[in-house]
C-alpha cells in the first residue's frame, strides 16, 4: 500500500516535471518488479528523463513464544531525479528490489535474516538504474530498501522484536526492553547504517553475530544474527532482521540472548531490526528528491519523459564558378553535420551535398540537400600567337573561347572582342581575360608576349660621275636593301635621287 507521504511526493514529482514541459504530454513507463535485469531503451529526441525508484520494504519478524509481536519491517525509500540522456546513455538497465522472503533477503541487495526456528524479517532489496553497463559501478540512482524486523523472544507480549530501519539511510531500531520486577529484558541491538547490531546484555550461548552491510558501495545488506540455545524458558530461537539493500547496504540486527537455566534478567530478549539501505544519485542528476518511510512492497521504477520535436532544417543551393568556393548555410537547428565535413565546398562539377541538424537536445533532423551548380570557366586561345613585330607597327590580337574580353597592358585595360595595339616601341605583354555574357565566370588569364624589333637606321653614299659612266650605291646599317626606282649600279644622265628601302632579317 502507499502512504500519505507517497501521495504528496507524487504531487511534487508532477509539479516539478511540469517546469520542464509546459502544456506538453508526458510519457510515463513503469517497470514493475522482476528478480532480474530489465532494460528500457529511451527513444530518440528525448533530452532527459525523470526517474523515480521505489526501494522494497523489509519483511516483518515473527511473533515470539508468548505471542510477543515481531518487529515491523522498514519501508523502502523513494528516490527521484532528472537525468540527461546522451547517445551513450540511452539504454537504462533496471534492477527492482524485492521484499525479503523467509530468511532470504530481497532481490538486489536485501540482507538475509538470522537462521533457526525463530525467524527475523529479511531485508528488502534496493531499486536502481544503471547506464553504460550492468556493474555496481554503473548505477546512476539508487532507492534504499527497508531493513527486516527482528523476531520476538520468550518474554511477555509487550516485548516485541526490533523494527527494521527505513530505506534512505535511517538506522535500524533496537529490540524492545522493559523492567519487570528485578528482570531487565534488553533485545539485541538493531543495525545502524552499515554497522551490525551488538548482542543483548545477559547470558547467551551459541550465538551467531549479525554482519555489517557489504563494502562501501556494494549495495548488499548485512545478515541478521541468531541464537541457537534453547536450554530453558521456551523453545524460541531469537533472530535479528536483515539489513536493507542500497548504495550502501544496512547492517543486520543482532540476536537476543537466550538460554539461562533460571530464565532471568535478559534471557528472554528479542532480536534487533536490520538497518535500511542508503540512496544515491550520480553527478548527472538535477532536481533530486527523496522520501523515506514511504513505500511498502516490491520495488519498481517509473520513467517519465517527453520527446522534443524533430528539427526541420532548410539549406541554400546556388551556382558557383568552376574552382570557386560555395558556402552551405543551413538553418533551423543548433548544430549541423555536412556530407564531406565542411560548410564550404569547391566542387569540380555540379554536386549535391546532404546536411542534418541537431537541436542540441539529442534530436537529429531528416537530411536535406544542397545543390551546387558549377559553371565552367571559358578556355581561351589567341591568334596570332607570340610573334616579333617591328617598332611602330600595330598588333591585332584575336582571342577565342569567350564572348567578351578584357585586354590589359600594365594598368590600362579595355573591353571588347579584339585588341589593336598601335605601334609599340618595346617588348610588351598583353593579358587577356574572357567571360561569357550569361555568367560572371571569368576565364583563367592568358598572356601574349610580342617582341618589338627596332627598325634599322640606313646610310648611303653619294657622288658624281661623268656622263656615260656608272655609279655604285653602297648602303649600310641593315642586312638587305632594296632601291626604289633602280638598282645599286646606276648610269644617270642627269642628277638623280634614289630612295632606298632597308630590309632586316627577321
Amino acid at each position: 500500500m502507499f502512504s500519505k507521504n507517497y501521495i504528496s511526493f507524487r504531487f511534487i514529482i508532477i509539479f516539478l516535471f511540469s517546469t520542464f514541459y509546459i502544456n506538453a504530454q508526458v510519457i510515463t513507463q513503469t517497470v514493475t518488479y522482476a528478480a532480474g535485469i530489465q532494460t528500457l531503451a529511451i527513444p530518440a529526441c528525448v533530452p532527459f528523463v525523470t526517474i523515480t525508484c521505489y526501494g522494497a520494504s523489509g519483511a516483518d519478524g515473527t511473533i515470539g513464544a508468548n505471542n510477543a509481536p515481531g518487529g515491523v519491517g522498514g519501508k523502502g525509500a523513494i528516490a527521484r531525479g532528472v537525468y540527461s540522456i546522451t547517445p551513450t546513455a540511452s539504454v537504462l538497465n533496471i534492477y527492482t528490489g524485492g521484499v525479503g522472503t523467509g530468511t532470504l533477503g530481497g532481490f538486489n541487495g536485501g540482507g538475509g535474516a538470522g537462521n533457526g526456528l525463530g525467524i527475523g524479517g529479511a531485508g528488502g532489496g534496493s531499486t536502481d538504474v544503471r547506464v553504460g553497463g550492468i556493474a555496481i559501478a554503473n548505477r546512476i540512482i539508487v532507492a534504499g530498501g527497508g531493513g527486516g524486523g527482528g523476531n520476538a523472544g520468550c518474554a511477555t507480549a509487550t516485548i516485541g522484536g526490533g523494527n527494521g530501519g527505513n530505506g534512505g539511510g535511517s538506522a535500524g531500531l533496537n529490540g524492545s526492553s522493559i523492567t519487570s520486577g528485578t528482570d531487565i529484558v534488553t533485545g539485541g541491538f538493531g543495525g545502524v547504517g552499515q554497522t551490525a547490531g551488538t548482542l543483548a546484555i545477559g547470558c547467551s550461548t551459541l550465538v551467531t553475530a549479525a554482519t555489517n552491510g557489504g563494502g562501501n558501495t556494494s549495495g548488499v545488506g548485512g545478515k541478521g544474527g541468531f541464537s541457537t540455545s534453547t536450554l530453558c524458558c521456551c523453545s524460541s530461537i531469537v533472530s535479528g532482521g536483515g539489513g536493507g539493500g542500497g548504495y550502501r547496504g544496512g547492517g543486520g540486527g543482532a540476536a537476543g540472548a537466550m538460554g539461562s537455566a533460571n530464565c532471568v534478567l535478559s534471557d528472554r530478549a528479542s532480536g534487533g531490526g536490520g538497518a535500511g539501505g542508503t540512496n544515491f544519485f550520480a553527478a548527472g542528476f538535477t532536481s533530486t528528491l527523496v522520501s523515506v518511510a514511504s513505500f511498502t512492497g516490491n520495488g519498481f521504477v517509473e520513467i517519465a519523459y517527453q520527446t522534443v520535436p524533430v528539427p526541420t532544417i532548410t539549406v541554400n543551393s546556388g551556382t558557383v564558378c568552376e574552382g570557386s568556393a560555395f558556402s552551405i548555410v543551413p538553418s533551423g537547428a543548433v548544430s549541423y553535420i555536412y556530407q564531406g565535413g565542411s560548410a564550404s565546398v569547391s566542387p569540380p562539377s555540379t554536386s549535391i551535398y546532404t546536411v542534418v541538424g541537431n537541436n542540441g537536445l539529442n534530436c537529429v533532423s531528416a537530411s536535406v540537400s544542397s545543390t551546387v551548380t558549377v559553371i565552367p570557366r571559358p578556355v581561351l586561345s589567341i591568334s596570332p600567337a607570340n610573334n616579333p613585330i617591328c617598332s611602330n607597327t600595330s598588333y591585332i590580337a584575336i582571342p577565342a573561347g569567350a564572348n567578351i574580353y578584357t585586354f590589359s597592358i600594365g594598368p590600362s585595360s579595355v573591353i571588347g572582342t579584339t585588341a589593336n595595339i598601335p605601334g609599340p616601341t618595346n617588348t610588351t605583354t598583353l593579358n587577356i581575360v574572357g567571360s561569357n555574357t550569361l555568367t560572371t565566370c571569368l576565364s583563367l588569364p592568358i598572356s601574349v608576349v610580342f617582341t618589338v624589333i627596332p627598325r634599322p637606321v640606313v646610310t648611303v653614299n653619294s657622288g658624281s660621275i661623268c656622263a656615260g659612266n656608272s655609279y655604285t650605291i653602297v648602303p649600310s646599317g641593315a642586312v638587305t636593301y632594296s632601291i626604289q626606282g633602280g638598282s645599286f649600279a646606276v648610269s644617270p644622265t642627269a642628277i638623280i635621287r634614289l630612295q632606298e628601302q632597308e630590309q632586316t632579317a627577321v
